[in-house]
C-alpha cells in the first residue's frame, strides 16, 4: 500500500496515504489523477495475488483494450510468512502457489505485453512489530529467508 500511495503522490495526489478512517485498510482502491488511472488490489497472500493477476489477465481482452494495463507491480511474502508457514506441508503449498503466480505473470506478459515489477519485502524492524506472533513469525531473520 505504501508504494501505491507513493506513486499517487508522485503523479499529483498530495493527500495519498494520509490516515482516513472512512477508507477500508484492507481493500481495493482505484484513483484517477489527471489522465493516469491507478489501482491497488488487496492481495495479502501469494494465492490472492495469483487470483488477482488471473482476473486482470482474463478481464483484459487484448493489448488494445480500452483500459490496458501498462505496468503491474506486486510484492509479498510477509503475510505468507505470518499465516502460511506453520508446517512443512503449508510451506510446500506456498511454494506451489508462488510457482502458479510466476506462471500467471508470464502469461499476462505474453498475452498483454504487460511489464511487471516484483518488490521483495523491506527490512523488518522486529521490535516495532505489534505483537509476539508477528515478532516470532515475520521478524527480520524470518523474512530474510523469504527474500
Amino acid at each position: 500500500q505504501q508504494l501505491f500511495h507513493a506513486v499517487c503522490r508522485a503523479v499529483g495526489d498530495t493527500t495519498a496515504g494520509r490516515y482516513d478512517s472512512t477508507v477500508p485498510e484492507h481493500g481495493d482502491v482505484r484513483k484517477t489523477i489527471g489522465n493516469v488511472q491507478l489501482e491497488y488490489k488487496w492481495a495479502p497472500l501469494a494465492h490472492d495475488q495469483t487470483n488477482k493477476v488471473k482476473e486482470i489477465r482474463t478481464k483484459t481482452d487484448s493489448k488494445t483494450a480500452a483500459n490496458p494495463v501498462d505496468l503491474l507491480v506486486l510484492g509479498g511474502g510477509t503475510l505468507d510468512r505470518l499465516h502460511i508457514w506453520a508446517t512443512d506441508e503449508n510451506l510446500e503449498t506456498n511454494k506451489e502457489e508462488i510457482s502458479k503466480l510466476a506462471k500467471e505473470l508470464q502469461s499476462i506478459n505474453e498475452k498483454l505485453d504487460v511489464s511487471t515489477v516484483w518488490c521483495t519485502p523491506t527490512t523488518i524492524n522486529t521490535p516495532a512489530l505489534g505483537n509476539e506472533e508477528k515478532r516470532n513469525q515475520m521478524n527480520e531473520l524470518a523474512i530474510s529467508e523469504m527474500r
